[in-house]
C-alpha cells in the first residue's frame, strides 16, 4: 500500500513538473516584443521581389532612428500603439527576360506601426538610381562596320513605394521580422515619360544587438 502511495506521489510530481514546462514554454512563446529596445539596433534582411515572371532579390541595411508611443480610447479602453521611424538602404535585382537585368541602389525611410500579437503595419519609401543591362547583343555600325557591343543598357532615376503586413519571430535569444509587401517601382525617364512596375515580395530581417 505504501510503495502504491509514493508511486503516485511521484507521477503527481511529474505531471506537475510537466505541466510547469509546457505553461513556460507556451509563456514564451507569446511573449510581445520589446520594440523600444529592439528597435534600438540596426537589422539587415534579404528577401525575393518582383512576379513570377520577372523574379528578383533584395538586400537591406537599417539604421535605428525614431521609437515612439501614441495612446488613444477605444470602447472605453485604453490602448498603446508603438511606431518606429528608421533609414534604410537598398540593393535590388530583377530579371526581365528579353528586355533587361536590373541593379537598382537606393536609400530612404520606413515607417511602423504596432498591431496585435507582435504583428504590425509597415511602409518604405526610397529614392536611387537604376542600371540596366540588355539581356538581348546590341550592334551599333562605326565607320561602316558592323560591332557588337557588351554591358549596354541605361540609368534611370529611381522611386519605390510599398506597404505590407508582418510580424515578429523569437528564436533562441535572436529576433526576427518577417513581412510581405505590395508596391510600385517607378523608373524616369523612359521613353521622355516614366516606367511603373507592380511588385510584390516577402522579406526577413534580423536584428543586430549592441555588444
Amino acid at each position: 500500500m505504501s510503495q502504491a502511495i509514493e508511486n503516485n506521489r511521484v507521477s503527481e510530481a511529474n505531471n506537475q513538473g510537466r505541466t510547469s514546462y509546457i505553461f513556460h514554454h507556451k509563456q514564451g512563446e507569446t511573449n510581445p516584443v520589446n520594440w523600444k529596445t529592439e528597435y534600438q539596433n540596426n537589422y539587415i534582411g534579404i528577401g525575393l521581389l518582383g512576379s513570377l515572371k520577372h523574379p528578383g532579390v533584395e538586400l537591406n541595411y537599417s539604421i535605428a532612428d525614431k521609437y515612439f508611443t501614441k495612446t488613444k480610447s477605444k470602447k472605453g479602453k485604453l490602448k498603446t500603439i508603438q511606431k518606429i521611424r528608421r533609414w534604410e538602404a537598398f540593393t535590388r535585382y530583377y530579371f526581365h527576360r528579353n528586355f533587361h537585368h536590373n541593379i537598382i541602389l537606393s536609400a530612404g525611410r520606413t515607417w511602423q506601426r504596432s498591431l496585435n500579437k507582435n504583428k504590425f503595419f509597415i511602409s518604405q519609401a526610397d529614392f536611387g538610381v537604376a542600371r540596366t543591362f540588355y539581356t538581348n547583343p546590341t550592334f551599333v555600325v562605326e565607320n561602316g562596320i558592323v560591332q557588337r557591343k557588351y554591358l549596354q543598357g541605361d540609368f534611370y532615376a529611381s522611386f519605390s513605394y510599398r506597404f505590407g503586413f508582418g510580424k515578429h519571430v523569437q528564436f533562441k535569444s535572436e529576433t526576427y521580422r518577417f513581412y510581405s509587401y505590395f508596391g510600385l517601382m517607378n523608373f524616369a525617364p523612359f521613353n521622355n515619360l516614366y516606367y511603373s512596375r507592380l511588385v510584390i515580395g516577402l522579406n526577413v530581417n534580423k536584428f543586430l544587438r549592441k555588444k
